[in-house]
């Protein structure tokens, strides 16, 4: 009896081990992941651009990392990246957040058209983006409360620079009607009229080429951002992406002489669908990588992990492969996760409230082509958005400068 015991069990216990296995496999072939591409794409901006530059180093890192090279195709309007982006044709599309906030909202005349609307924007990789607004030592301009009677760029046509002045305004209780609007092109033209004395006041970044030459000919003043919380969140509420921020590198700037000014970002972006372990090789290979891309230019070694870490400035969540390698390493922690879940949501109800706006808009007959409907200063579409909450505002408070 005491032998068949034992055969019993040893048999049981053999089928248990079996069926185990088989479980097991079965488990993985469900979740193996898929067969990684030869060649990484990127869409990035045009050659010899900051950002273009950027990526380049960044591609490099990634292909040390995996042994997988990375294609960086310049493209320089923002449709030219998200497109390709949407279509998987690319992997992923490195770009300013005032581009990706466009997009993620799908607000302003390219993305509030009815082929597009709100998009699933995941943040893979985060840079900093020093672009403020700087004046002429003879204006007297110092903070924006002084710009009441001074020629101010009136940026139509250029989306993101308008949401800025707009946000501008906001935040100092000012109307056009305070300022002395200038029509201009774009960012290149406001610097230009800004150097010829055409305006006074003009959006610029300080490690640009353009802004050393401003330096040389005219001098040059970096305007201080508001600093009471009232203020700040009024400027977050026309532009999330124009956070108030210290600069301290550029033109005019240092440790010893910093201005409280203004840190876009540069983002390395995808669409929810991308195949989570590209997202998590590219956000290992850089966060492994600082060392190697550090010295690739000169602004790559303020593209920090702690600043790819930095979810409270952000307005997308992360891709899920980028959490995954987060929470790998234990650096993920349980307010990111709630911040996530948040965010993953605002994007969730920002779709079904596209259907509900484009039905009002159709029985207003209001045109998905009309600024009425995709103006992102005071359109009825981002309006929409800002009574229910579904605009991401980054969480940015005033604090002493620190090196």
């Amino acid at each position: 009896m005491e032998k068949m015991a034992k055969k019993f069990f040893m048999l049981s216990l053999v089928i248990v081990m079996v069926s185990g296995l088989i479980f097991a496999s079965d488990v993985s072939a469900q979740t193996a992941s898929k067969p990684l591409p030869k060649m990484f794409v990127w869409a990035s901006l045009t050659m010899g651009s900051l950002g273009n530059s950027q990526s380049m180093g960044f591609g490099e890192t990634v292909k040390k990392s995996t042994g997988i090279p990375v294609r960086i195709i310049p493209a320089a309007a923002d449709m030219a990246g998200f497109l390709p982006l949407r279509a998987g044709e690319v992997n992923l599309c490195y770009r300013s957040s005032g581009a990706t906030y466009s997009l993620s909202c799908g607000i302003g005349q390219a993305f509030g058209a009815e082929e597009w609307g709100p998009q699933p924007v995941r943040v893979v990789w985060a840079v900093p983006l020093l672009i403020s607004f700087a004046t002429r030592p003879e204006t007297g301009i110092k903070t924006y409360a002084d710009i009441k009677g001074k020629r101010f760029p009136d940026y139509k046509g250029w989306d993101v620079g308008e949401w800025e002045t707009e946000a501008i305004l906001a935040a100092y209780g000012f109307t056009w009607k305070d300022v002395v609007a200038v029509p201009t092109a774009g960012y290149t033209p406001g610097i230009q009229a800004l150097i010829d004395a055409k305006l006074d006041i003009a959006d610029i970044a300080p490690e640009a080429s353009l802004a050393f030459e401003m330096q040389a000919k005219r001098g040059i003043v970096w305007v201080e951002s508001p600093k009471d919380p009232e203020s700040i969140k009024k400027w977050l509420t026309i532009a999330p992406f124009f956070t108030p921020g210290w600069m301290d590198r550029g033109v005019g700037l240092s440790s010893e002489k910093p201005c409280w000014g203004t840190v876009d970002r540069y983002l390395l972006v995808a669409y929810n669908h991308l195949d989570p372990q590209i997202a998590y090789l590219t956000t290992k290979a850089l966060w492994e990588g600082y060392d190697a891309y550090k010295d690739m230019h000169p602004s790559l070694k303020f593209a920090t992990r702690e600043f790819a870490l930095d979810y409270k400035a952000l307005i997308h969540p992360y891709h899920e492969g980028s959490v995954t390698f987060f929470k790998e390493i234990g650096v993920w922690t349980s307010a990111m996760e709630a911040w996530q879940k948040e965010q993953l949501a605002i994007q969730e109800k920002r779709r079904s409230a596209w259907e509900e706006a484009t039905k009002a808009a159709a029985a207003k007959k209001i045109k998905l082509t009309d600024p009425k409907w995709h103006n992102g200063v005071d359109g009825m579409w981002v309006e929409w958005l800002r009574a229910n909450n579904l605009i991401s505002i980054p969480k940015i408070e005033y604090h002493e400068y620190k090196k």
